[in-house]
């Protein structure tokens, strides 16, 4: 029950994040918020995991598990931004729908996980047909589409390969211990980007970015990652990586309730979609927990 409910936790909170990642960077610009996030982040992890009596490890597994977190947190997350240049935000949402895909193939050939199998792939591609429905309108590529293309697969090569290695050699480490030494590898990677960027500190920060950076901070990278890794940790790689394709459909929902924004009939019926591949890919499991119940 507690995986289950953090696993839900996840999903919710990473189905707002991309409002709140659209409001972040109002009259600050990416790299500045991204910085102050993680920042922020960093400090609330440490102060959790000495509130409960954990230190800081560095041996030689344990760095292996921090820099394992900068791919994803840093690298995926900087591929992501840079990507949003030359795409939509619909299309990264589709070709984020790939990271069950990519991190099964990592897992099995790393963990030794069951992911060759038809309902896991049929399930998998099901859910990237249900975003390509959702976001069919933004499906475009304009001359320099495929940098965007090329950003994105890096992206998700990085955040699927961070999740099996971290899986790999976590073991008993403690959630918040991998997200504190993560973010701790990780915030001087972000403060040279800002640094490269040029980007000054701005004069002004508007009210509801703050606000989102602040939410970005506490929940999105905070208690999301701790979560994540919590989760992570208990369940296949693959099933995890399935938040990749319920969270566009959270956003939606968020965005018709809260953003005013009126999604088409196919929009829906692509949520249809994606929720239907969910239940495929899981379905032995699902299948299994309803013997037991019956009988």
């Amino acid at each position: 029950m507690r995986v289950l409910l953090a696993y839900l936790a996840v999903v919710l909170i990473w189905g707002t994040t991309p409002l709140a990642i659209q409001w972040s960077v109002e009259g600050v610009g990416a790299v500045f918020a991204l910085s102050v996030r993680i920042a922020i982040s960093l400090v609330l992890s440490y102060l959790w995991m000495r509130f409960q009596g954990l230190r800081m490890v560095f041996t030689a597994e344990s760095m292996k598990i921090y820099f394992a977190t900068v791919l994803g947190v840093f690298g995926a997350m900087m591929c992501v931004y840079w990507a949003s240049r030359f795409i939509p935000s619909g299309l990264i949402s589709v070709m984020f729908g790939l990271a069950p895909i990519v991190a099964g193939l990592f897992a099995w050939w790393l963990l030794q996980e069951s992911f060759i199998r038809a309902n896991k792939l049929l399930g998998a591609c099901a859910g990237v047909v249900g975003l390509m429905v959702i976001f069919q309108d933004q499906m475009y590529l304009g001359p320099d589409g495929w940098k965007g293309m090329l950003g994105m697969l890096l992206s998700v090569t990085l955040y699927a390969l961070s999740s099996v290695l971290i899986k790999r050699v976590g073991g008993g480490t403690p959630a918040v211990v991998v997200n504190t030494g993560g973010l701790l590898v990780t915030v001087p990677f972000f403060a040279m980007s800002w640094l490269a960027s040029g980007q000054s500190w701005p004069d002004e920060i508007p009210l509801r970015a703050m606000a989102a950076i602040g939410y970005l901070a506490v929940f999105g990278s905070f208690a999301g990652f701790i979560l994540f890794y919590y989760v992570l940790k208990r369940l296949p790689t693959g099933s995890v990586m399935l938040i990749t394709l319920v969270t566009p459909v959270i956003a939606l929902l968020l965005g018709s309730a809260v953003n005013g924004e009126t999604p088409a009939v196919s929009a829906w019926a692509g949520a249809a979609v994606v929720l239907s591949g969910v239940l495929l890919y899981e379905w032995p499991a699902i299948s299994q927990l309803v013997r037991k119940r019956v009988y």
